[in-house]
């Protein structure tokens, strides 16, 4: 990045002042070309996109670790069946430390809504995890009620093992499948689907209960690791959508400061 002149032969005595300058000068430029350093290092950082949600098998998961923070994989079928590479893609984000977890596409017509969750969680071994319902189409009932019964049903079953629960759906579609006026889900975490290149909440709208989305997905099929993904940003910083939040407890402490008189 710098080029540092060295001093002529005359001046690189111990006690010249033109060696002193000299020396000056290549400390400064050391120093400046550690700054640069720790900048860009502190840019590729900052640059990293909040999570990704993709469908495939994950062949680098070191990849993902270097661009990401976390990776939501496919986990089960709209045909009632656990995806193929699902245990694998966990496996190899767990050794990557990469904050992994995986959603369920509901197969509303094979039935048996806690059965599928529970086939799906056989091959995520580890516990603590917020896995997602993914409302975005399907064969579901004309009846509401009984499409918010298969529901309820499979975020019960999510919600065992010290496991959380969460949905991906956007306002479009969510509705048609349960209704406007429901709202039980209000508290579980949202990732609404809104596919424009924004890296921002605002452009989000309140319905069926949910006032604050936990994450966005957007820019929809973008080329990572060799694998297409959907970009997901964080609406809330403080809570990462691959961790469950309801069964952990936070301690905190309030200190109070008296003005003096």
């Amino acid at each position: 990045f710098l080029r540092i002149r060295r001093p002529p032969r005359s001046t690189q005595g111990v006690s010249s002042a033109a060696s002193d300058v000299y020396k000056r000068q290549e400390y400064m430029g050391l120093k400046m070309m550690k700054i640069l350093f720790v900048l860009c290092l502190m840019i590729s950082i900052l640059c990293k996109i909040d999570s990704v949600g993709l469908t495939g098998r994950i062949k680098d998961a070191k990849c993902f670790a270097s661009l990401t923070d976390g990776v939501i994989v496919r986990g089960f079928l709209m045909t009632g069946k656990v995806d193929p590479y699902l245990e694998e893609n966990i496996v190899r984000l767990d050794t990557a430390n990469v904050k992994g977890t995986a959603y369920i596409n509901p197969c509303f017509q094979c039935g048996n809504p806690r059965g599928q969750v529970q086939e799906m969680l056989k091959y995520t071994p580890n516990k603590n995890r917020r896995y997602y319902i993914r409302v975005v189409q399907g064969d579901w009932s004309e009846d509401y009620v009984e499409n918010r019964k298969f529901l309820i049903d499979m975020v019960a079953e999510l919600r065992t093992k010290n496991n959380d629960a969460g949905i991906i759906t956007y306002d479009f579609y969510y509705p048609k499948v349960v209704g406007m006026d429901f709202d039980q889900f209000r508290n579980l975490a949202l990732i609404y689907m809104w596919p424009n290149t924004l890296e921002t909440c605002n452009d989000f709208k309140p319905f069926n209960g949910w006032k604050t989305p936990s994450a966005k997905m957007y820019m929809m099929d973008q080329d990572m690791c060799d694998l297409k993904v959907d970009y997901i940003h964080y609406c809330l910083s403080l809570i990462h959508i691959s961790e469950p939040t309801r069964p952990l407890y936070i301690s905190y402490a309030v200190f109070c400061l008296k003005k003096k008189k």
